[in-house]
């Protein structure tokens, strides 16, 4: 009987998919990183030096401190506080908002499991304002300056009898503390709400409906209560302004 394939066994190849290699990936982002980090650092040298030579090397050291301990602050406290909220969610709805559920697309069930979505994405939203914010809390540090090395005043305005020290040096950190607090509290609260619209499906079962229901209630109003606590201390910092600030039918206090 004639071979049907004419090919000999050791004529053969053996084709196998080559193997992804993930190492240039990663020598690339190295490689972007060190080129970040010798460029800003060469920054730093430069202008040490400049300040050197005019005899302020402290001043700018200190405004180097300064901005690096804000950066580093605001970011590990912006990424604690929404990552410990998100923590808190997910151990409160972790029986409802995380059990897998089946959706119909193109008339074909489909598996779908919130937790593998939900637990990374908490982390990517905790991350990126967390960079935020301390990018933003560094480029505000003259207003840190002042209120750390402010002087004592003793004269006071004469309608909320509040130094002058406090508009000029103490007003500004209050007032980016307060709003960095009212968006942390305002993230919180809309991570609970979609945390409970995700036990919707589970309301279904009347074993889970109460308990479900109740959870959400609970953190809804819990956040809510903490997000209107950082509406009224802005707005209670708001009503200091209208000393100085122009409006339509009055300006300042007469």
């Amino acid at each position: 009987m004639s071979n049907p394939f004419p090919i000999s066994d050791d004529e053969l190849i053996d084709v196998i998919p080559p193997k992804r290699t993930r190492w240039r990936g990663w020598v690339i982002a190295a490689a972007v990183l060190l080129f970040i980090v010798l460029s800003r650092s060469l920054a730093i040298y430069v202008s040490a030096l400049w300040f050197g030579s005019l005899g302020y090397s402290a001043v700018y050291w200190y405004i180097f401190k300064l901005k690096a301990a804000l950066f580093l602050i605001f970011l590990l406290l912006t990424i604690g506080i929404l990552r410990g909220a998100f923590w808190g969610l997910e151990r409160t709805f972790a029986s409802y908002a995380f059990a897998p559920r089946t959706i119909m697309l193109n008339n074909q069930p489909v598996e779908f499991s919130p937790a593998r979505f939900i637990r990374p994405l908490a982390w990517v939203v905790a991350v990126v304002f967390g960079l935020f914010y301390g990018f933003a809390m560094k480029g505000n540090w003259q207003d840190f300056a002042l209120y750390f090395n402010q002087s004592t005043t003793t004269q006071t305005d004469p309608i909320f009898q509040k130094p002058l020290g406090f508009y000029l040096f103490s007003l500004p950190v209050y007032d980016e503390i307060s709003s960095w607090l009212l968006t942390l509290t305002f993230i919180v609260l809309c991570a609970s709400v979609v945390f409970s619209l995700l036990t919707i499906p589970q309301r279904v079962l009347k074993s889970a409906r109460s308990l479900s229901s109740g959870s959400a209630f609970a953190a809804i109003s819990c956040a809510l209560a903490v997000f209107l606590l950082a509406v009224a201390c802005q707005t209670y910092l708001s009503r200091f302004p209208y000393l100085w600030t122009d409006h339509q039918t009055f300006s300042g206090v007469t």
